[in-house]
């Protein structure tokens, strides 16, 4: 990853990331709004087995063509450098899943707490929650706002719509983004089932 790449991911306060699922991998792609090309690229190759399924793999730069990290886990999901380093991990307080509540820890920086924000905050009530899940969580909206002591942290939110899209907006440029961006991959892994990703037993 060369130092311009790796700048120029780093600044990015706001950016969109939109998911898709085919019978080789599972991607995610890195837009911003005035740039016509995607930023960068998460690639996973698919297999049927979740055990054998090896990290994401973060590319930048011209043609995509530079490793700049990596993303594995399910809770916590992890973010490495490219040396393969941890930089920071993304996951729910204790031993149990908890939709309301994620947290985001990145070594020397204040453990960011996410939680429902806004009117989506209702779809995570008991009665709506459930019935989310018997819907499969495929469509429905949802806002996160992960914030700690003296750091506005950051905000991840799905539209409505079948298609996994996603927008960030880092509001703590200390952030480093390959940990915003395992908050989108653990937020799309827990919160956003498709009914294509289900079926194919990725989530």
């Amino acid at each position: 990853m060369t130092r311009v790449t790796a700048a120029h991911l780093q600044s990015l306060a706001q950016f969109d990331v939109a998911a898709q699922f085919d019978k080789s991998e599972t991607r995610y792609t890195i837009t911003v709004a005035h740039e016509a090309a995607a930023v960068g690229v998460l690639r996973q190759a698919f297999d049927s087995d979740p055990r054998r399924r090896g990290p994401f793999t973060l590319y930048t730069g011209p043609g995509h063509a530079i490793v700049a990290g990596y993303i594995a886990g399910l809770a916590p999901v992890t973010a490495f450098d490219p040396e393969q380093h941890e930089l920071g991990s993304v996951g729910f307080p204790g031993k149990m899943p908890d939709h309301n509540r994620w947290q985001i820890e990145q070594p020397g920086w204040p453990l960011l707490t996410g939680k429902p924000a806004g009117v989506s905050a209702i779809r995570y009530n008991s009665l709506v929650d459930d019935l989310t899940e018997l819907l499969g969580g495929s469509f429905l909206p949802f806002t996160f706002a992960f914030k700690g002591p003296g750091t506005p942290g950051l905000i991840i939110s799905r539209p409505l719509g079948t298609r996994e899209r996603f927008h960030v907006e880092v509001r703590d440029e200390r952030l480093d983004r390959r940990i915003a961006l395992a908050a989108v991959v653990a937020l799309s892994l827990w919160e956003s089932q498709s009914l294509k990703r289900t079926v194919r037993g990725i989530g």
